[in-house]
Formats: C-alpha cells, sequence, structure tokens
C-alpha cells in the first residue's frame, strides 16, 4: 500500500539528516570542552566550523519547512496527508483500545487509519519543534538584532527555550521514533516504508493501532 511518494521520501530525507547535523553541532557548541567534542575539534571540526555548519543546517531545516508548507497545500497529494494528519476523535478510541489491549481487557488491537495516533504526534510536534527551534535559533544568530526589540532578560530564556526543545526533540527521536523504525519487532531490522513509500498493508503496529 502507497504511503509516501517520491518527494515526500526526499523531504523526509533532508528533514533526517538536517536534523542529525543540528544535534552533533549543537550539542557540540554547548558542551565545548567535552571529550567526543575535542575529537571532532582534531578532526578539523574547530568551533567555528561547528558554528557554520550548524547554522547552515538551521537554513536547509527552515528552507525545508518553508517548502513543506506549500507543498502541503498546492500539492494534491500533500494536502491530503495534511488532512489525515489532523487528529480525529477516532484517534482517541484508539488509543484507549490500545492500552486495553495491553491491559489484557482486549483481544485485538483496534483498527487504525493511514496515519496512527503516534505518527499524527510525531508530525505535529516536528512542525511545534521546527517553529521553536527556527525563532530561537534565528534570535540567537543574530543577537544584537534581537536585543533591539526584546528586553534583555529575553537573552538568557530565548538559549534556555532552545536548549532544552533540543534535548526534548533528540530523546523523542532517541526513545521514540528510532525504535518504530529499527526496533519494532514487526519492522525489524528497519522500515523501509522511507525507502520505497510502501507499507504492507496488513502491518499490525501496536505503536499506533494499525491492522
Amino acid at each position: 500500500m502507497g504511503k509516501f511518494n517520491a518527494n515526500e521520501i526526499v523531504q523526509h530525507w533532508v528533514l533526517a539528516v538536517s536534523f542529525i547535523v543540528l544535534v552533533i553541532t549543537g550539542f557540540a557548541i554547548t558542551m565545548p570542552d567535552a571529550g567526543w567534542v575535542q575529537l571532532l575539534a582534531s578532526l578539523g571540526m574547530t568551533e567555528h566550523v561547528r558554528n557554520l555548519i550548524h547554522k547552515i543546517a538551521g537554513v536547509v531545516l527552515l528552507v525545508l519547512g518553508a517548502y513543506h508548507l506549500f507543498y502541503v497545500i498546492l500539492n494534491r497529494h500533500g494536502r491530503y496527508h495534511l488532512v489525515d494528519m489532523i487528529p480525529r476523535g477516532r484517534d482517541v478510541v484508539v488509543f484507549w483500545k490500545t492500552v486495553r489491549y495491553y491491559l489484557g481487557l482486549e483481544r485485538h488491537l483496534p483498527d487504525g487509519h493511514h496515519f496512527t495516533y503516534v505518527e499524527k504526534v510525531e508530525y505535529w510536534a516536528v512542525v511545534w519543534g521546527t517553529v521553536v527551534m527556527g525563532v530561537t535559533g534565528i534570535l540567537m544568530w543574530r543577537p544584537d538584532w534581537a536585543m533591539s526589540f526584546l528586553p534583555s532578560w529575553m537573552r538568557g530564556v530565548n538559549q534556555t527555550i532552545h536548549l532544552y526543545e533540543a534535548f526534548l526533540a533528540t530523546f523523542a527521536i532517541i526513545v521514540w521514533h528510532l525504535y518504530a523504525v529499527f526496533l519494532h519487532p514487526r519492522h525489524f531490522p528497519f522500515n523501509t516504508v522511507i525507502l520505497t513509500g510502501l507499507e504492507a498493508e496488513e502491518d499490525d503496529d501496536d505503536l499506533g493501532g494499525r491492522r
């Protein structure tokens, strides 16, 4: 069953690569004395290089976000997916029945939809995170400009929001998304949907209730 087209697969890979680069370079900027950061420096990734790469990756992510916005508005397939990503009452029912299944109160996992409630949460979390990280990142990139219209105390608040949103996004990917992609029993060792755009119709996704 077709799930993603070639355009969406490319978008996902651009998102994945830019996110990984942002995580590595971002935390390297935050903790420059860490051993792994010193190793990067010895390989040529000095502080200046890390800062530059971080900014480039940030611009790539924001450009991708703008492109995706136009894609889900102007492209028929994109509009279909956007509508399908809207949370509905059915998602609450599926979530509740999934919980009951794991408590031994339901005999079968509930039928899901094209996108599960887990995928919808992940999608809107990416949208939210991109906006937050983009705004705070731009303000940190040009602090003099930002402080020309913001109170001085906002500099520290802005940095804190950027840092903790980065932690939240990183742990969410490691704990939740990578499990679904690599470790989930149905997909182990790797979910190939993001390579082929195809997902087996009979998949029984106990992280979202698809059968």
